[in-house]
């Protein structure tokens, strides 16, 4: 069935989602470039998605693996790219939908230099919206994404492509997490290579009930200890980690501000000392600058409100 080597995998996971599964497909196979196969791995489903995939497998440019059990997104997502073909891998999710020409401009991107390995880009929302969303939107550059990623992910997991060999050799998805696993491999390649954002949507995310996201509770766990570990390398001392995750969240209090500005100070040093050749040191310089000025502008607005509350209580 399949012949020549194509350029791209398209790699999918997907545990019972029958009702959007097909508009996933279908939005792949409508792709202007061609030169790709379709990788969909169904991790152990128990509601229609079987039958579903058994229909597509048909298609020349699909491929589907049915594990016998349910063993996660991120084992799934390694299975998947140890069987993939192509040089380069997109991730898709199983709800989500593709444009037309997200293909064709992410390999377009990723092929102008070499030292690009991961290709993003923005994306519109069908369902509701998410402050996820925004923060995607905001963080573009190179710089911006290699400084924002000690704090948070600010790259959308389905809307990327990047380099199989790449991801291989820093050793794949680490399976010790459940969720929050596109996070950990993006931090640890953007060390060693260059990741950029296409300001362009080239997705439909769908934001609903059912997105590992939300049903999985340990992600937020899974995403503060990636954001510490990232961090606490570059400060003098152990430090309270309620205090920190205020401090990435910028949710300090106004006397607590000194000790937030030392503590990033501190941090901002680090990365600055961490930073790749690639990048332009003035611009990721000016990210930390950023990141200082939020904190004071938030912790002055967070005063301001309350000393209204509290005038407010008092002339009651």
């Amino acid at each position: 069935m399949m012949g020549k080597t194509p350029l791209v995998t398209v790699l999918m996971s997907v545990y019972n989602g029958e009702l959007y599964l097909r508009e996933a497909v279908e939005s792949i196979l409508d792709q202007s470039f061609k030169d790709f196969e379709f990788l969909i791995v169904d991790d152990g489903s128990t509601d229609g998605t079987r039958e579903i995939l058994e229909h597509y497998r048909r298609h020349p440019k699909i491929r589907v693996v049915f594990n016998e059990r349910n063993v996660g997104l991120t084992r799934s997502l390694n299975i998947g790219l140890k069987l993939a073909r192509g040089k380069y891998i997109a991730r898709m999710d199983a709800d989500d939908i593709a444009y037309p020409d997200r293909l064709e401009c992410e390999v377009g991107k990723i092929e102008e230099d070499q030292l690009i390995c991961v290709v993003s880009s923005w994306f519109d929302t069908v369902g509701g919206d998410t402050g996820f969303y925004s923060l995607v939107r905001k963080i573009n550059t190179p710089e911006e994404i290699f400084y924002s990623l000690f704090w948070r992910n600010c790259i959308a997991h389905p809307t990327v492509l990047f380099s199989k060999s790449r991801v291989l050799s820093v050793g794949g998805y680490d399976e010790r997490y459940r969720s929050s696993q596109d996070y950990d491999l993006w931090v640890r390649l953007s060390r060693m290579c260059k990741m950029v954002k296409i300001q362009k949507a080239l997705l439909v995310r769908r934001v609903h009930s059912d997105m590992i996201s939300r049903v999985d509770g340990t992600q937020r766990s899974y995403a503060n200890e990636i954001f510490i570990k990232n961090i606490e390398s570059f400060l003098p001392e152990e430090e309270d980690i309620s205090f920190l995750l205020r401090l990435r969240d910028n949710q300090l209090g106004l006397f607590e501000l000194p000790k937030g500005l030392k503590m990033i100070r501190a941090i901002n040093a680090g990365i600055m000392k961490s930073q790749p050749f690639w990048l332009d040191r003035e611009k990721v310089y000016e990210c930390g600058r950023e990141k200082m000025r939020d904190l004071v502008e938030r912790s002055i607005r967070c005063f301001g409100k309350g000393v209204k509350v509290f005038r407010g209580r008092r002339k009651r």
